[in-house]
């Protein structure tokens, strides 16, 4: 990076290390927010957001303020009251086998962190770019999600009705496909 140019100084990539750390640098993000929240995140990964009353109040913060917060997920019958509560101050819809966790802030900010799992139930590194060609990348990554995505409320109506939702997979090899004919 060429520290004399203010313009590519003001964008950078770095990695934040440490759970308290990573949610007091996330709180003046989410605060500092003025338009848009955009969230992809995978199987247990709405249950912090609900747990830690610092960043529910700072969802809550961002309803109140009228910034639009969208949220893709995997939703399933163990997160769907996770999903109805945040429903109340975000658009929510379902992608199967989503994996990973990463948020566009403003549509000039990213974050990243890995998935969230019963071993390691708080982010210890999570990387964060304002990079404006890179976030660009991203925010395009979500909106193609979010179109291929299905809304909450379909998803729970598929959850109460027990339909299991249609898969196309697509078997290129000759070996697979002579496996799965017999």
């Amino acid at each position: 990076m060429n520290s004399s140019s203010s313009s590519s100084s003001e964008h950078k990539t770095e990695v934040w290390y440490g759970a308290e750390n990573i949610v007091n640098r996330s709180l003046e993000v989410l605060y500092s927010i003025e338009n848009q929240y955009d969230l992809c995140v995978g199987q247990g990964g709405l249950s912090p957001i609900l747990a830690e009353d610092r960043i529910r109040r700072a969802y809550d913060n961002l309803k109140t303020r009228g910034v639009k917060i969208r949220i893709i997920t995997e939703v399933t019958k163990d997160s769907l009251n996770d999903c109805r509560v945040l429903s109340k101050i975000a658009q929510i819809r379902h992608l199967s086998e989503m994996s990973g966790n990463f948020v566009i802030a403003d549509r000039n900010k990213y974050a990243a962190a890995a998935d969230l799992n019963d071993s390691y139930p708080q982010i210890t590194e999570l990387i964060t770019s304002t990079v404006p060609a890179f976030v660009k990348q991203q925010q395009h990554f979500f909106e193609m999600l979010w179109s291929k995505s299905v809304p909450l409320e379909q998803r729970i109506s598929e959850i109460e009705a027990g339909v299991i939702p249609d898969v196309l997979e697509v078997i290129k090899e000759q070996s697979e496909i002579i496996n799965f004919s017999y």
